[in-house]
């Protein structure tokens, strides 16, 4: 079961920065970047791996940029949608990014 993670930064902290930083916890299946936001959501391919990252990284600093982590959830911007949903690209655009076909979940 996949787990996504929410990380925020700085906006100039770039994708393979955050992919570099948080790879070393496991296998990231997804990336869904807003540097407009200076955040990023993460899916890992275990759920225990997210928890992992989450403790390890909250606070912490990547390039010189202090970062916070957390589980994703809806209040922190992620959607979560089934993989029928996912493959109607309407849904995908009002979601407002392109978000993997397959089903992803959210860590508690």
């Amino acid at each position: 079961m996949e787990c996504s993670i929410h990380v925020v930064g700085d906006a100039l902290l770039s994708e393979d920065a955050l992919v570099t930083a948080f790879s070393r916890f496991g296998d990231i299946v997804t990336v869904l970047p807003d540097q407009s936001k200076g955040a990023c959501f993460l899916t890992f391919a275990m759920p225990t791996v997210a928890t992992t990252a989450v403790k390890e990284m909250d606070g912490g600093m990547i390039r010189g940029t202090v970062v916070h982590v957390e589980c994703a959830t809806p209040n922190n911007g992620y959607v979560e949608l089934t993989p029928e949903a996912a493959a109607i690209p309407w849904v995908r655009l009002a979601a407002g990014r392109e978000l993997p076909t397959s089903g992803v979940w959210v860590c508690w």
